[in-house]
């Protein structure tokens, strides 16, 4: 959910299937939980290819952008109406109204998962899981992409915040003191480890790089910051 700059609105995304094919919608409600609107975001022809398989969307986010950056809400998800998961990106207004059509933020091997937004005025930053480095394997790393808030158009290319042999998930990012960004996710044991995974944590520059990465002590399943 993301609220309105105003905090008189919010809106909730989410995914449904409607006639067996699974879309994005937005839910828009005020502050005691009204509805106030709900409209589908994707309209992706799901239907599988001969000898394929049905296309998919999952892992929702949203995030609310300022008058400044042009209002309305972001919305970002993974999509295989491409082939493997993919990060696309869409706006809308107060009225649920789509005004950037689907970017797709991403093309790389391997599947991208858990996406996650943060506006910071002009710029938002977008991280995922993506296994582009181990497609094979399907263990993720954590990347990290600017995209004006304004357009959605991409601001040059995506960072990955830290190479490993394990599995990287379930990132996070928020805003830091000073003007930095601070970014979080779980790194998944390796096999036959009997711990489970760590807490990684890391500082973003101006650009979505990391430029301090630390672990943290003890196993973790999920961060939330």
């Amino acid at each position: 959910a993301a609220a309105s700059g105003d905090k008189k609105e919010i809106a909730i995304a989410w995914v449904a299937r409607e006639k067996g094919e699974s879309q994005v919608y937005v839910t828009k409600v005020d502050e005691s939980g009204k509805k106030l609107g709900q409209k589908k975001i994707t309209v992706a022809p799901r239907a599988a290819k001969k000898g394929g398989v049905a296309s998919e969307a999952s892992d929702v986010a949203i995030a609310w952008s300022p008058s400044e950056s042009g209002e309305g809400w972001i919305v970002s998800w993974v999509d295989t109406r491409d082939g493997n998961a993919e990060v696309y990106t869409a706006k809308i207004d107060r009225n649920l109204t789509k005004t950037v059509p689907d970017r797709r933020l991403t093309d790389a091997p391997g599947d991208a998962a858990e996406v996650h937004l943060l506006v910071r005025g002009k710029e938002t930053l977008v991280t995922w899981s993506d296994a582009r480095q181990k497609p094979d394997e399907g263990k993720g790393d954590i990347y990290v992409a600017r995209i004006e808030t304004r357009s959605l158009n991409k601001v040059g290319a995506e960072s990955r915040l830290a190479a490993t042999t394990a599995h990287s998930r379930s990132p996070q990012l928020v805003a830091g003191p000073g003007g930095t960004v601070w970014a979080s996710w779980v790194e998944d044991a390796g096999e036959g480890a009997d711990a489970g995974g760590a807490a990684r944590f890391s500082i973003l520059d101006d650009k979505g790089a990391a430029t301090t990465t630390t672990t943290l002590a003890g196993s973790a399943t999920r961060v939330i910051v």
